[in-house]
């Protein structure tokens, strides 16, 4: 379940640095003809891009960090109360052999 979570998260982070790239190429291929219309665009797109560009790091560093928080909170949660959580598992595995069993009869 966790690599399935890394895999999905790699997906989407490099979807979205593909799309930064892609608005940079775009920034750098628009022709600046000399006007001050043009010239205005080229800023406002490049302020644009680095804006987003902040923002996702941002967001990244807090996902990692929200991410890591919840491994360890958990990890420490079994560690101390190993008998409770061998006894959830347990009872979901039992819920889910239940479900199994009553669709295999139908």
């Amino acid at each position: 379940m966790r690599r399935a979570f890394d895999e999905r998260k790699d997906e989407l982070l490099s979807e979205v640095r593909s799309i930064l790239k892609d608005a940079e190429a775009m920034y750098e291929s628009i022709v600046d003809d000399g006007t001050d219309k043009t010239k205005q665009l080229k800023k406002n797109l490049k302020a644009k891009i680095e804006k987003a560009r902040v923002q996702f790091d941002d967001i990244e560093d807090n996902l990692t960090d929200i991410a890591q928080t919840t491994v360890k909170d958990t990890d420490t949660w079994i560690r101390d109360n190993p008998y409770v959580a061998l006894g959830a598992v347990f009872s979901l595995g039992m819920i889910i052999a239940l479900l199994l069993k009553d669709n295999s009869r139908r």
